[in-house]
């Protein structure tokens, strides 16, 4: 269902909308023209103890761009991902190892606009490809254990006005001293950024300039320790540093060839400092609990922000300084009967410290997309090939601007599967989302699909393995 008043703009029915929209009362329409299908496939592989190959290939056709204002549709849009990857590991001396891992992944997507007589057909075709090469050597020296590595990983992003390529060149090192009664850890990462765009020139006024930097190198680091006071019950901490540069997507999406995308060229990147601590319990393999304390710091956080002018076009913007600070709760069940329950929730503070290149009116304000409080709820049950699993999750009220005057209402949505065997090593599953056909958005006037249903046919083949109940909410 769509509410066409929602971003108080004017709803203009015409036959072809009536067919494709018609009206339920209260100011909502059912949109019926919209189709969506998704169509994927898996292959996995192992080989030993340590060596494994995937391939995933998925496809998702859309029919019916128009968003809540316009229910009419007006094109398609296709989108195929592929991805292949290679992991494994070999020994050198009793447990020392080294380990190679290697992916790579392309996202093609072709979306064709029919907006009127006069205007044609429009094309938005990109390329989205990403490689990934991390070699890593794990060494023991008595309960230390030492981890370093090196990884190249490149991202290349690209339609008909535009190629960008990000190419970034790693090196880390990790340590975990394991005790008797708890643990100390650290890691400390380098990574080279080095960022090139290129406008084609195809498009008169194209704003795609130069990426944000042509190279960049930073340095994060984290501390974290967590010791047993009693038989079952603990206390933990870390301490971290984080730098985020924009994602190409954040700097050049090609959005939709309608008007500007949410992209911003002029992005910065973010820099982070956080640090947290709290209790935890664990009983055997049957209980593990966790409440943690946080607080956050980020310069130059990246946030989606809404125009006030527009009220469908979002663009992604830095905010010069911001801090959030809450406590989150994890719960995790295990009964005998193989079924696990799960609990989490999150509740959070996020606040506008400076906001000087926007409105420094707004200092002081909640963070835009920060929900206040959020948490899920999970019951998961598997015997042998069968299994079953119902999650709920819950999302608080969020803000869309920075002067907090226009807000995303929250919403609950339930999800649910269940798996079965079927023969000759064959497994079915049935999988349920937004079972209540709950209406809410992550971006206003655009909410997600409704209620949908999945058929997943599985084969296993080899040798026999024993696995662990499914999380409530993965992929059957």
């Amino acid at each position: 269902f769509f509410r066409p008043d929602a971003g108080q703009a004017t709803f203009v029915t015409t036959p072809e909308a009536e067919l494709c929209a018609p009206p339920l009362g209260g100011g909502f329409h059912l949109r019926r023209c919209n189709r969506k299908t998704v169509d994927h496939f898996a292959l996995g592989l192992r080989r030993g103890k340590f060596q494994a190959w995937s391939f995933d290939f998925q496809q998702r056709e859309r029919e019916g761009l128009g968003g809540a204002l316009n229910p009419r549709p007006f094109g398609t849009e296709t989108v195929r991902s592929t991805t292949l990857a290679y992991s494994d590991a070999w020994p050198v001396e009793r447990e020392n190892r080294v380990g190679l891992d290697l992916s790579a992944r392309q996202v093609k997507g072709e979306r064709n606009e029919n907006v009127t007589a006069s205007t044609g057909v429009l094309r938005n075709d990109h390329r989205d490809r990403r490689t990934i090469a991390d070699l890593w050597y794990e060494h023991w020296i008595a309960r230390h254990q030492l981890r370093g590595g090196g990884a190249f990983n490149e991202e290349k992003l690209e339609d008909r006005i535009f190629v960008a390529t990000r190419r970034i060149a790693s090196a880390y090192g990790q340590w975990q001293w394991h005790q008797d009664r708890g643990t100390v850890e650290g890691s400390l990462r380098r990574d080279a950024f080095s960022d090139r765009a290129e406008d084609r020139g195809t498009v008169e006024g194209s704003l795609r300039r130069d990426a944000f930097f042509d190279r960049v190198d930073e340095t994060t680091y984290r501390l974290g320790a967590s010791r047993f006071l009693a038989t079952h019950v603990g206390v933990k901490g870390s301490h971290a540093i984080g730098f985020r540069p924009p994602t190409l997507y954040e700097l050049y999406d090609p959005g939709s060839t309608l008007g500007p995308s949410a992209a911003n060229p002029d992005l910065l990147a973010e820099r982070s400092r956080s640090a947290d601590g709290g209790l935890f319990a664990e009983v055997n393999d049957r209980f593990y609990g966790e409440l943690l304390a946080f607080r956050q710091s980020v310069r130059e956080e990246i946030v989606a922000l809404a125009d006030p002018a527009c009220p469908l076009l979002f663009r992604f913007q830095n905010l010069s300084r911001t801090r959030a600070t809450g406590w989150e709760l994890a719960l995790n069940f295990r009964f005998p009967a193989r079924i696990s329950l799960d609990l989490s929730a999150t509740r959070i503070e996020a606040l506008i410290l400076e906001n000087d290149r926007n409105d420094p009116r707004d200092n002081g304000n909640r963070v835009p997309g920060v929900a206040e409080l959020t948490w899920t709820l999970g019951l998961a049950w598997r015997r042998e090939a069968w299994h079953a699993y119902l999650n709920l999750r819950s999302v608080g009220e969020r803000f869309i601007d920075t002067a907090n005057t226009r807000f995303l209402n929250g919403y609950r949505v339930a999800d649910a599967g269940f798996g079965f065997p079927i023969g000759w090593r064959f497994e079915g599953a049935l999988e349920g989302r937004n079972l209540t056909n709950e209406t809410y958005a992550e971006v206003e006037n655009f909410p997600p699909p409704g209620r949908q249903f999945f058929f997943t046919l599985r084969w296993r083949y080899g040798a026999e393995t024993e696995e662990e109940p499914p999380r409530p909410g993965e992929e059957p």
